[in-house]
């Protein structure tokens, strides 16, 4: 699926796999890269960024973020909205980076 210059593929193990400017999401092997270099980012950081972006045509629900990035386990709305500010960090930091 291609949607401004947004490149959203699935493999066939029915993993996301994204292209967007020079990056390049790939589930399969739990990498993000920018220009083919790795960019470092915390695992939970990385999963909470792939839903969002499975899901970016609409508001993620708490309940659903926490049920599916943190496997149902038990944690504090200041946790989630920290995961949540770095991963819009990361991204932002990141596509600056390229202009």
């Amino acid at each position: 699926m291609v949607a401004h210059g947004l490149v959203l593929e699935r493999t066939l193990a029915n993993r996301l796999e994204l292209r967007f400017l020079d990056f390049h999401l790939n589930t399969d092997r739990h990498e993000l890269t920018q220009g083919g270099e790795a960019v470092q980012m915390q695992p939970l950081v990385f999963d909470l960024r792939v839903r969002l972006i499975e899901n970016r045509s609409r508001a993620v629900p708490k309940d659903e973020l926490i049920e599916v990035v943190w496997r149902g386990r038990v944690i504090s709305d200041g946790s989630l909205n920290s995961r949540v500010n770095a991963a819009r960090r990361a991204w932002g930091t990141l596509t600056r980076s390229r202009r």
